[in-house]
């Protein structure tokens, strides 16, 4: 058994761990992702009429985050007013492994749009940013994850990287385990510019990677129309 599937079984034995992250949800959080593309059904079982225009604002929505790359896989952390205005592309990278402006967030946000499109081949470039991080990884590459929760921790990037790429959902899985500290008031940290800091939220703390550890160690759950991580935009 891998190290990452000895961690989640042993979350998934330890209900003191999963009574203890159901008493972390204490809060709710949104954010925008960049796509700003909802998540949407395939169009086999769409309403056969779409709102007006919302194919073509998905599509131009993608081709401005194409634009944006700086280079296979990766995007700068944020575009200044100027760059908008020039149309210049910054050649300099975001955190790449994170779900606030990584390519984890990002490639969930076009995987969601590739989906309202039947586009396979934007579906195919989305993994492919994925898997280069993986690579990166199986190269000893850092990761340049912080912390465990959601916003640029191990926490979001579960979340993006599960059900599309195997690997990388097990190596955040494995971190985020390992980040437990039972001694610490809502079971994990917040980790900011390398301090960390107790905090019961939803995006930058606990209840966020309670929720993901509720999903982790399979709780059940009241069935709900929409996921609690549609508020990411990567349901």
């Amino acid at each position: 058994m891998s190290w990452s599937k000895f961690r989640v079984t042993k979350i998934r034995r330890r209900p003191d761990l999963a009574r203890r992250a159901s008493a972390m949800c204490a809060g709710l959080g949104w954010v925008e992702r960049a796509s700003w593309v909802s998540p949407a059904p395939s169009r086999s079982s769409r309403s056969p009429m779409p709102p007006a225009g919302q194919e073509t604002a998905i599509r131009d929505a993608v081709a401005w985050l194409d634009c944006w790359r700086v280079d296979d896989h990766g995007w700068p952390d944020h575009a200044t007013g100027r760059e908008l205005a020039d149309g210049a592309t910054p050649t300099r990278h975001g955190r790449r492994t994170a779900w606030c402006y990584g390519a984890p967030g990002i490639a969930r946000s076009l995987l969601h749009a590739a989906r309202a499109l039947d586009d396979n081949a934007l579906a195919e470039a989305a993994r492919a940013d994925l898997v280069e991080l993986v690579e990166l990884d199986a190269q000893q590459a850092a990761w340049d994850t912080e912390g465990p929760t959601l916003c640029h921790g191990y926490a979001g990037v579960l979340r993006c990287a599960t059900g599309v790429d195997h690997d990388m959902a097990e190596h955040a899985a494995a971190q985020l385990t390992q980040s437990l500290d039972c001694e610490r008031p809502f079971l994990v940290t917040h980790v900011e510019h390398g301090n960390s800091h107790d905090n019961p939220g939803f995006l930058t703390g606990a209840a966020g990677v309670a929720l993901t550890l509720s999903e982790l160690a399979e709780l059940p759950a009241r069935s709900a129309t929409t996921p609690w991580d549609a508020m990411l935009l990567i349901a």
